[in-house]
């Protein structure tokens, strides 16, 4: 069909192969069209095995085939490169910043309701505070009450 063979990821599968100790007569691995590709393109037109979403016609694939030491047939594999990583980098970031601004909206939110309380009791004790010190000082409690209080004081053990 005319492609040029990749012969850095030939050299790269022959390294793994003989790490295996797997004897290899003949080694070919080439960049090819998915669409020029036989085999691969007539199961995606027929929707078999091959429609997981992995393989697109208007894309490439790395082929390797390899004839064993003393064998007769070639045994091929075919894989689809993965172009449009950046398309992928910006998927997970966007995921990323939605997920982020849902949990720091609802953490916010939950917060506010949980502090709103809060906020109008600090108002309420601010505003008594602002009362008594604005008040004279002798009004400040009932004029029985006072007596008391210190007889309570000079009553309740230490």
């Amino acid at each position: 069909m005319g492609e040029l063979r990749d012969k850095e990821r030939e050299h790269a599968l022959r390294e793994v192969l003989i790490e295996q100790d797997i004897v290899v007569d003949e080694l070919v691995v080439l960049t090819r069209r998915v669409a020029v590709d036989p085999y691969i393109s007539r199961e995606l037109r027929g929707q078999s095995r091959f429609g997981d979403g992995r393989w697109d016609l208007r894309g490439e694939m790395v082929l390797a085939g390899l004839k064993r030491d003393g064998g007769d047939g070639w045994l091929v594999a075919r894989v689809p490169t993965t172009r449009g990583g950046e398309a992928r980098i910006q998927n997970v970031l966007l995921q990323t910043l939605v997920l982020y601004a849902v949990l720091v909206g609802g953490l916010a939110f939950l917060l506010r309701r949980i502090t709103r309380p809060l906020a109008a009791l600090t108002k309420r004790v601010e505003s008594s505070n602002r009362a008594i010190r604005s008040s004279p000082a002798g009004r400040t409690t009932p004029a029985g009450l006072s007596p008391r209080i210190m007889r309570w004081k000079a009553a309740s053990p230490r």
